[in-house]
């Protein structure tokens, strides 16, 4: 999970009761409810909760919705952190910027094809026959966007 990765990372240099207050102290606006569970077990309640699908357009129009009544959640002006996981997403980026905050992407990890396709290449032939699984979508992104493998 995203929020337990960065929190790991923050531990190394600082004291994780001391990152904990800090985010208490903004707004924290996760996307969808794994997320949402994670603060909420470390102390951290999300300032709005993002209707499904979850997706970068709810959160958007939550944000815009919520901002029309409290102050905290008016994005002109504001300094945004977007934690990222595998890809960046440029509509959500671009939204945020249009409705004036200075965004900043935080990357928690980034996914890219290995050099030796061959494992890859091997599955997505058998995955003809069955049937190709991903965790997660940035690999599917990536495989998907490849010249360097068929397309299905």
């Amino acid at each position: 999970m995203g929020a337990r990765a960065v929190l790991g990372v923050v531990e190394t240099a600082y004291k994780r009761e001391d990152y904990l207050a800090a985010l208490r102290r903004v707004s924290v606006v996760p996307r969808g409810p794994k997320p949402i569970a994670v603060l909420r077990g470390l102390g951290v309640t999300p300032a709005i909760t993002v209707p499904e699908p979850n997706t970068w357009r709810e959160l958007l129009q939550a944000l815009d919705e919520e901002g029309t009544s409290r102050e905290e959640l008016r994005l002109r002006g504001k300094r945004v952190a977007v934690q990222e996981y595998g890809v960046s997403n440029p509509e959500l980026l671009s939204g945020l910027r249009e409705r004036g905050a200075a965004v900043t992407r935080v990357p928690v990890y980034q996914w890219a094809l290995p050099e030796d396709l061959a494992p890859l290449r091997a599955a997505v032939k058998h995955s003809l026959r069955e049937r190709l699984t991903w965790r997660s979508s940035p690999p599917a992104c990536s495989l998907r966007t490849s010249s360097k493998l068929p397309r299905r």
